[in-house]
């Protein structure tokens, strides 16, 4: 089993990945806790071919990529997210393919459940790309739980609505009425 708990600290890795988590036969429990910071990666996060499970937590800390979750794998899996700074940056050519979010549920992403609560989700993008907060590709059912005092900030504010469903209905969002959205005049939490 994969075990990491306390600081830490990834910025401008050659490696496009601040942590990947891929094929494994023991449970993996990753802690990033007080203050750890990673940041300048393609994705933060990284969940590919899990085959086992998977147990996340962030707390107290700053996730700074272009994706901070991009989840492809399968096992059974839980990401947690508290008191957290999970930034979003869309830097990339412009181009439909470039449209990307904070958290990314790849088509092929089953048995995942994801828990923010009480953290700043922010988006920018310096090309027409959009960089949204959740972008649902998968049609498997996975619960995405946003919580308390959870505030989804767009800095280019120009998205229309800041959960992309991608025409796919698996993922169930919980969203509580005391998560806010910040940006364009008129935006909402989910399209429609």
């Amino acid at each position: 089993a994969m075990r990491r708990q306390g600081r830490m600290g990834i910025r401008d890795s050659t490696y496009t990945r601040g942590v990947n988590i891929g094929p494994n036969e023991g449970k993996v429990l990753l802690n990033i806790t007080n203050g750890s910071v990673l940041e300048k990666v393609y994705y933060a996060i990284n969940a590919t071919s899990v085959t086992t499970d998977v147990e996340v937590n962030v707390e107290n800390s700053t996730l700074d990529a272009w994706a901070v979750l991009n989840l492809w794998g399968t096992g059974n899996s839980v990401y947690n997210f508290r008191n957290s700074t999970l930034i979003g940056r869309n830097y990339y050519p412009a181009g439909p393919s470039n449209d990307f979010a904070n958290f990314v549920i790849n088509q092929g992403a089953e048995n995942a459940v994801i828990n923010i609560e009480d953290s700043q989700l922010i988006m920018f993008s310096k090309t027409t790309n959009k960089q949204y907060a959740v972008s649902a590709r998968t049609t498997a059912t996975i619960p995405i739980n946003i919580t308390g005092n959870t505030k989804i900030v767009d800095r280019t504010n120009s998205l229309d609505y800041v959960i992309s469903k991608n025409n796919n209905t698996g993922v169930v969002f919980s969203i509580a009425p005391t998560v806010s959205v910040i940006g364009k005049q008129g935006a909402s939490l989910e399209e429609n």
